[in-house]
């Protein structure tokens, strides 16, 4: 039964594949793209129209078959770009115009940067600029100030060195130091000043250091008055307003007046000049006799003190002297200093003698001088002064230190010398009472006075205080 059931099953199959072995398939066709059954077995299969119309607006028909739904067909807009207005994608119909392009947003490369329009992407060659700004140096890429981005590359030479010169007292020689901004890399060099006619010169071996003239610098000694006077004009005419001069220690009272001169020829500002004489042991007196064949006459106006006596009869007066400094100076000559009227420094630190009326006029507010024996007349009459150091003076003329003003400012006066001091009656006094400007000054003497003091009481003046020191000592 089995075996019968098998071999039935068989024959079928058998039968089956003979069959499709002999029954030929159906080779489709149709009449256009758009007929959807079959012409031989009638087999269905789905199109797509190609849906047309002669513009916008009007009735859809496929362009195969020519079947319509009726739909119509509507614009489709396409936003416009730079360069093409609104555009209708089905007819080509335009709306508005092109806006064109707007050149806003920065583009760059290695070389440079430019403008670009940000919707399309176009640049604008025109405004190319090579990068600037901060260059490329030894430790850092360049940066743009313009696009702020980096450019180029590290450039192990390209320092920027930043240079300081520290001259020594009196220019007589300057220590150079030079330090890159970037990497710190740093020189130093010292130099020594030399003259060259006269004017001082320094040179330096690194070539980083500006080897220079120093028209301010002046050496007197072996050039003549007249040319010293030039050398002193051409230094403030170059706007140089710190004027060094190195003299002869006996140099004649001309080389002084030539400095003068230039000074008050000049067109230096008032109190604006500095002036440094080294060298020099005297200042003249600012007056000289002078015989001629008509007599003698007086001649001022020979140091710094005020000329009487100038073109056409005018007072002249160095207003431009602001300070002085005299490091060899030992005698100050009668007013030398007289009516400098913007002088506010005195630095004179050898000087033994000050003579009459030297610095009358003037205004000064500090008087230290620790050499000096002999203060004399009216040498520092009518200013306001804050301090008074005289350690070693013996000798105060009349009206030395008085004052016309009622108001005049107390200060300390520090007297140290050792044995008498000699001051005269009127030395102090103010335009009030006599010597009642000593009750506004507290007094500083040397501590062998003690048995010469009564309570407040010195030398025939009342003090507004006393105490004492021992020699050497200096005020706390």
């Amino acid at each position: 039964m089995k075996k019968a059931l098998t071999l039935c099953v068989l024959l079928s199959i058998l039968c089956i594949l003979l069959t499709a072995c002999f029954v030929k398939s159906c080779e489709h066709t149709y009449d256009n793209n758009c007929d959807a059954a079959c012409n031989e077995c009638g087999e269905e299969r789905t199109i797509t129209h190609k849906w047309s119309a002669e513009t916008c607006g009007s009735v859809l028909s496929c362009t195969v078959c020519g079947h319509s739904d009726g739909e119509i067909m509507e614009h489709e807009w396409k936003n416009a770009t730079c360069t093409v207005p609104k555009t209708c994608g089905n007819c080509g119909m335009t709306e508005g115009t092109a806006p064109g392009h707007e050149y806003t947003d920065i583009r760059y490369n290695g070389e440079g940067h430019w403008f670009a329009c940000p919707d399309c992407n176009e640049g604008d060659e025109s405004t190319f600029e090579q990068h600037s700004g901060l260059d490329p140096n030894c430790s850092k890429r360049g940066y743009c100030l313009t696009c702020l981005q980096t450019y180029g590359s590290v450039i192990p030479d390209a320092h920027d060195y930043s240079t300081m010169y520290m001259w020594a007292e009196n220019y007589v020689s300057v220590e150079a130091y030079a330090e890159c901004m970037y990497c710190t890399k740093s020189y130093s060099e010292s130099a020594t000043t030399e003259f060259v006619d006269g004017v001082g010169k320094v040179e330096f071996e690194n070539d980083i250091f500006e080897s220079r003239v120093l028209p301010n610098v002046i050496c007197a000694v072996n050039i003549s008055e007249e040319e010293l006077k030039t050398l002193v004009a051409e230094a403030l005419l170059a706007d140089e307003r710190e004027i060094y001069v190195d003299l002869k220690a006996d140099a004649p009272a001309g080389f002084v007046t030539a400095i003068r001169s230039a000074i008050v020829e000049s067109d230096a500002e008032d109190g604006s000049v500095s002036l440094i004489l080294t060298g020099i042991e005297t200042i003249p007196d600012n007056y000289k006799i002078v015989t001629t064949e008509s007599g003698e006459t007086m001649v001022d106006g020979v140091a710094f003190g005020e000329q009487s006596r100038g073109l056409n009869g005018d007072i002249v007066r160095v207003r431009e002297l602001l300070s002085v400094k005299l490091p060899d100076v030992k005698y100050i000559g009668e007013q030398a200093f007289q009516n400098c009227e913007n002088l506010t420094s005195l630095d004179a630190p050898k000087a033994e003698k000050i003579s009459r009326l030297a610095f009358n006029g003037t205004v000064l507010t500090e008087v230290d001088l620790p050499l000096a024996k002999e203060i004399g007349e009216s040498a520092f009459f009518n200013l306001d002064l804050t301090a008074v150091n005289l350690p070693s003076a013996t000798s105060i003329g009349a009206t030395a230190f008085a004052n016309t003003k009622d108001n005049a400012n107390g200060y300390t006066l520090y007297l140290n010398a050792e044995g008498d001091i000699t001051i005269a009656s009127d030395a102090f006094f103010t335009s009030q009472v006599t010597s009642a400007l000593t009750k506004q000054i507290d007094l500083v003497l040397n501590s062998d006075k003690q048995s010469k003091v009564s309570g407040k009481i010195w030398n025939g003046y009342q003090w507004k205080s006393i105490r004492f020191i021992d020699s050497g000592s200096s005020v706390d």
